[in-house]
This record gives C-alpha cells, sequence and structure tokens, in this order.
C-alpha cells in the first residue's frame, strides 16, 4: 500500500513537470518555425494567422521529435526538486532502491511513448501532409507522385504537356529507368485526348524518353514508334524527393507500404529506418530518464544544479545526435534498419543502467 502511494506520489510530481517542460518547448517551436512558415504566408498574402495555421500543421510531429529531450529535462527538474525539499532523501533512507523509485518515471516513458506513437504520430502525419498540400499549392508544384498495389502513379502538369503516368515497375530510381509506361494525356480543357504505352522508359535530362511506343486516340489507329520523348518539368533528383517520403506515412501504414514500395522496385531503407523508429520511441524515453537520474540523484550528483542540468542536457543531446547519425547511416544502407532504429537507445539505455548500478552498490 505505501509502495503504491509513493510511486503514485512520484508519478504525479513527474508528469507535472512533463507538462510544464512540454509547455515551454511547445512555445519555443512554435516561436522559432514561425519565421519560416510566415515566409510562406506572406506570399499568399494570408498575413501572420496564415503563419501560425501553418506552424500548428507542422508542431505535432516537431513535439514527437523533441519528446526524448522533454523527457530528459522533465526529469533532472523533477529529480533535482525532490532531492532540494529532502524528499528524495528520506524516500532513499526508508530503504527504497534506485530502481523502485524510477519505476513511476520509467513506466510513464513506456506508456506516454507508445501512445504518442500510436496517437500523436498518425495525426501529425496527416496534419503535415496537409501542409505539404499547402505548401504545394503556394509554391506552384503540380507534380505528385505515388506508389499503389497496382503500380507507379504520377501525376504532371507543365506548359507542354499535362498528363497521369502509371508504370508496372522501378528497374532502377537512380538512372529513372521504368517498364510498363501507360501515359494518360489531357487536354487543355481537361479531357482525355490520348492514351500512350511504352514497354519502358526514362527520364533523362528533363526529358521522357519512351522505348516500343504505341499511341491510341479516340476514333484512330493505333501508331506505333520505336522511340518517342517529351518535356517534363522532373529532375532525378526531384522525381525521387516526388515520392512518399518516411514522414508522409503512417506508422500503422508503413508496413503495408513498405512491402507495396519493395514489389514496385523502389527503396525503402528510409521508410524501414522511420518504422523501427517509430517503433523504438518508448525504449528511447526510457534511456534519457536513466541518463537523467544519473547525473540528478543525490548520490551520484557532485556538481551544482546549473552544471547537473548543463551535464544531463549535453549527455541527452549526444544521444539524440547519436541516434540521427546512426538513422542517417540507415537510410545509406550502411547499417541495417533494424540496428539503425535500436541501437542508441538499448546502448544509452544499457551504459546508463550500468553507471545507477554502479552507484547503488557503492
Amino acid at each position: 500500500m505505501m509502495a503504491r502511494t509513493l510511486n503514485l506520489y512520484l508519478l504525479r510530481r513527474f508528469v507535472v513537470w512533463l507538462l510544464v517542460t512540454s509547455v515551454v518547448f511547445l512555445a519555443l517551436a512554435t516561436l522559432g518555425d514561425s519565421f519560416e512558415t510566415s515566409k510562406l504566408a506572406a506570399r499568399a498574402n494570408e498575413g501572420g494567422f496564415g503563419g501560425l495555421y501553418l506552424t500548428s500543421l507542422r508542431l505535432p510531429l516537431l513535439y514527437l521529435d523533441l519528446l526524448p529531450f522533454i523527457f530528459l529535462f522533465s526529469t533532472v527538474i523533477c529529480l533535482i526538486r525532490l532531492s532540494e525539499s529532502r524528499e528524495l532523501v528520506v524516500i532513499r533512507a526508508a530503504g527504497v532502491s534506485v530502481w523502485q523509485f524510477l519505476l513511476p518515471f520509467i513506466a510513464a516513458a513506456l506508456i506516454i511513448g507508445a501512445a504518442m506513437v500510436a496517437f500523436l504520430e498518425p495525426y501529425g502525419t496527416g496534419a503535415l501532409n496537409q501542409y505539404r498540400q499547402i505548401e504545394n499549392r503556394l509554391s506552384n508544384g503540380n507534380n505528385q507522385a505515388a506508389i499503389s498495389a497496382n503500380g507507379i502513379w504520377l501525376r504532371e502538369n507543365n506548359p507542354e504537356a499535362n498528363f497521369i503516368l502509371k508504370a508496372e515497375k522501378i528497374i532502377n530510381l537512380e538512372q529513372q529507368h521504368f517498364t510498363g509506361l501507360t501515359l494518360h494525356m489531357i487536354d487543355a480543357t481537361g479531357r482525355f485526348s490520348e492514351r500512350i504505352e511504352a514497354k519502358r522508359g526514362r527520364l533523362v535530362d528533363n526529358q521522357w524518353l519512351l522505348k516500343e511506343v504505341r499511341i491510341i486516340r479516340p476514333d484512330q489507329p493505333v501508331e506505333r514508334r520505336a522511340n518517342m520523348r517529351f518535356a517534363s518539368q522532373l529532375g532525378p533528383d526531384n522525381l525521387k524527393l516526388s515520392f512518399s517520403p518516411p514522414d508522409s506515412i503512417t506508422v500503422w501504414q508503413l508496413g503495408d507500404y513498405i512491402e507495396t514500395a519493395r514489389a514496385a522496385g523502389s527503396n525503402v531503407t528510409g521508410h524501414q529506418v522511420r518504422l523501427h523508429t517509430m517503433m523504438s520511441m518508448p525504449l528511447m524515453l526510457v534511456s534519457m530518464v536513466l541518463v537523467a537520474a544519473c547525473f540528478s540523484l543525490p548520490t551520484s550528483r557532485i556538481l551544482s544544479v546549473g552544471s547537473t542540468i548543463g551535464m544531463a542536457v549535453l549527455v541527452g543531446f549526444a544521444v539524440y545526435i547519436g541516434n540521427d547519425f546512426v538513422n542517417s547511416l540507415g537510410g545509406q544502407e550502411v547499417v541495417t534498419p533494424l540496428l539503425a532504429g535500436w541501437s542508441t537507445p538499448i546502448v544509452a539505455g544499457l551504459l546508463a543502467s550500468r553507471y545507477l548500478l554502479g552507484a547503488e552498490d557503492g
């Protein structure tokens, strides 16, 4: 009964600091991001409120990215306040081990982390897609690409040709090589004008080069050509970027998308890395709690309050940067997506646990 009361008390104190820290971080994120979005809104003459609306669409995923730091700061401040009020000293004198009084913090990290990934991430992904649609419209972007179960779809509007392209498979995305292409050409009035079928095609120097072509027009014989080309606004880089980026797909849909895109021949390494990173988020939050505890407990804290916070932030920042670096290695296929997503939180958690065990026994 006493252990339950103590756990609830510590959990309540921790949640209060989580809320306070979240408000501070969200305010700073809103202030920093509004400078960028206000420029975009000014181009459309939507004023400051338009910029704030665009910022609100980006804010959920920004908060998710900041969540490890929020848990780090909240744990440090909560433990220091408990220590300064001598509550932590009394708890330790009662024979409560470091793992017993850290249990509410760890449980909160696991539960909140899982809830954020399960609910906030899908909402934030949807909001970010809305932001990108608005950004694309304000920037006069007209190119859209997607991968579905029956192939790759691309829509392009340019002064020379408007069309919807479907390709059965990507042979090589780096060389822009596709097979089984079908182009539905659209005239200036928005009506279908002709269909172009090609066994294979490439995008070279902002031009589509088609091989073994059939041109089908209403009420006309089928026209066959060995080669055909026409202009495109897409280049090698922005074609790759036109496909769904990892953060445009919810964690619930990533698994199906990865299977579909892999079958279509697309490189899905980045999507696999994001899936594992999201799945390991609760563990990352636990590791941040343990890292913060290494510097905040009375048995291990030999620095001033300011220095303690500074050291905790420095180590937490190193963990965050290390995780980002390993994720980049995973995206470049230097390490596996599984290793990229899980190695940093596991290593950080084990090192912090080893330090706390030494402090507890020492």
